[in-house]
């Protein structure tokens, strides 16, 4: 699989629709911490596995004024929104968050590049049998 195809999508009042085409999406999870749980008389150090984290989540998108008004309509800082990441094989993550949106650097010899960002509260792994389900709810 690769990354041709790979969408965002972002939930209206009641159904998801392609929130813009983005050129980077981030890992959607990450390796949990750990509590060091050794007994005084170990020779060796001993390990419990600690709360995994919700990533923070940040996409890169071509910036065009259409795009960005749209994704300054879909994000919020004051409340969280759903969202949903699709890959190549219909598989994805949907998830919980509240965000904003920027334009990135510019520089000499670069694209104008927006971006986005999110904190999450909730994010779940889903079939391709689910995603289809999901957008086409509504």
């Amino acid at each position: 699989m690769t990354d041709v195809g790979t969408k965002l999508y972002a939930k209206g009042a009641t159904t998801y629709a392609i929130l813009v085409s983005i050129t980077s999406a981030p890992a959607t999870g990450s390796a949990a911490g750990t509590i060091e749980n050794t007994p005084l008389d170990s020779l060796v150090k001993t390990y419990d596995a600690d709360r995994p984290e919700l990533p923070k989540m940040e996409f890169k998108y071509n910036y065009t004024e259409a795009d960005f008004v749209k994704v300054v309509a879909a994000v919020s800082l004051t409340t969280a929104k759903d969202y949903l990441l699709v890959y190549q094989d219909g598989s994805g993550v949907q998830f919980t968050g509240k965000g904003n949106t920027w334009v990135e650097s510019v520089g000499r010899g670069s694209e104008v590049e927006g971006a986005m960002s999110f904190a999450l509260t909730a994010l779940a792994y889903k079939t391709a049998t689910e995603v289809t389900t999901l957008i086409a709810a509504g």
